[in-house]
C-alpha cells in the first residue's frame, strides 16, 4: 500500500461504517462523489452540503503530493445543482514537483476546480478548503463564471464570499473578455492537427485542446498522458486574467491523475502528448520541464494544431 493510500484509509476510518462504502470508491472515481452518493451521505449523516464538504476535507488532504513543502492541502468543490437540487462533489489536493521550479505546483483549490470542469460542470456552488486560500488561488477562482456568488469555506469552517477574499478584483472584464471560465454554452474551438494522424492518444489531446480556456492568448492546448498499463489521463489549459495563476494542460492532466490513488509510479508513464495552437505563447518548454521532472522516462510528443478559418 502506498503512503497516499495509507493516508486515505486512515482518514476513511473516521467515518461511520455505513458511509465508508460510498467513500471507499472515491479514489477509483478520480476524487468524485456523484450527486446520488452525495444525497445518500447527507441523509445518512444528517448534514447539509456545506457540512459534508467540510467533513470530506481530510479525505481530500490524503491525495496531496507535497515532496517540497510537506504542507498537504485538500479542497472540495461542489458543482452546479441538478434538477432535483442535488450536487456532485469534486476533491482536489496540492501537487508539487520535486527537482523543479515552484511554478510547476498545482494548488488544491485549482485541482478541485479543474476536477469539476473536466467532468462537465458549469460553475461551482461552493468550495471548501483545509487551509486559507492564498492570493494566487483567490485570483484563479476570480476567473470563474460565478465568482461573484461563490462562497469559500476555510479551515475555521466559516463561509466567506470570494468577493470578500478578493476585493477590487481584476478579472476577464478588465481585459475586454465577455465570457469566463466554466461558463455554460462555450463552444469547442475548431482545431485541426497540422499533420493529421490516426493516433488515439493524439486524438484525446486534440479533443482536450478544443475545450481549453485560453481567451487571452488563443493558445489552446490539450495534453494526454498514457501509463504503461494503458490508462489515459487528459488535461486542458486554463488561462487567468492575471496570467501567472494559469494552468498548463499538462498540469491539469497530472492533477487529475493525482486524484487516482492507484496510478502508481509516475516514472512508468509511457507517453505524453501535447497538442497546441501556439500563438505569442507556447506551453512546450513548460511541458518539457514538467515531464522531465515528474516522468523522466516518458516520451513527450508535440503536435501543432491550427484553428480553422470561419
Amino acid at each position: 500500500m502506498s503512503q497516499k493510500q495509507a493516508a486515505f484509509e486512515t482518514a476513511l476510518d473516521a467515518w461511520p461504517a455505513q458511509a465508508r462504502g460510498h467513500l471507499s470508491r472515491v479514489p477509483a472515481r478520480g476524487g468524485i462523489l456523484e450527486a446520488a452518493a452525495v444525497r445518500e451521505l447527507r441523509n445518512l449523516l444528517g448534514v447539509d452540503i456545506t457540512q459534508l464538504a467540510v467533513r470530506l476535507l481530510p479525505l481530500a488532504v490524503a491525495f496531496a503530493h507535497v515532496p517540497v513543502s510537506r504542507f498537504a492541502v485538500g479542497a472540495v468543490a461542489a458543482g452546479s445543482p441538478r434538477a432535483d437540487g442535488e450536487v456532485a462533489l469534486y476533491l482536489g489536493a496540492n501537487l508539487e514537483v520535486a527537482g523543479a521550479g515552484l511554478g510547476l505546483t498545482v494548488h488544491a483549490e485549482q485541482a478541485a476546480v479543474v476536477n469539476a470542469w473536466m467532468n462537465g460542470e458549469i460553475g461551482l456552488s461552493l468550495l471548501a478548503v483545509s487551509a486559507t486560500p492564498c492570493g494566487y488561488c483567490r485570483q484563479f477562482l476570480g476567473e470563474l463564471v460565478n465568482s461573484a456568488s461563490l462562497n469559500v469555506i476555510g479551515p475555521t469552517h466559516a463561509s466567506r464570499p470570494l468577493t470578500q477574499l478578493l476585493p477590487a478584483a481584476f478579472g476577464p472584464a478588465d481585459l475586454g473578455i465577455e465570457s469566463a471560465f466554466m461558463a455554460p454554452g462555450q463552444k469547442e474551438h475548431d482545431l485541426r492537427l497540422a499533420e493529421p494522424e490516426p493516433d488515439p492518444l493524439r486524438t484525446e489531446a486534440l479533443r482536450a485542446a478544443r475545450l481549453s480556456y485560453a481567451p487571452y492568448t488563443g493558445a489552446f492546448a490539450g495534453c494526454a498522458v498514457q501509463t504503461e498499463q494503458g490508462r489515459v489521463f487528459v488535461g486542458r489549459s486554463v488561462e487567468s486574467a492575471a496570467y501567472n495563476p494559469s494552468l498548463a494542460a499538462i498540469q491539469v492532466a497530472f492533477a487529475i491523475m493525482n486524484m487516482n490513488l492507484s496510478w502508481g509510479d509516475p516514472n512508468r508513464i509511457e507517453r505524453i502528448v501535447l497538442v497546441e495552437r501556439a500563438t505569442l505563447t507556447t506551453q512546450l518548454p513548460f511541458t518539457e520541464t514538467f515531464a522531465r521532472a515528474i516522468a523522466a522516462e516518458s516520451k513527450l510528443e508535440y503536435c501543432k494544431a491550427t484553428l480553422a478559418e470561419k
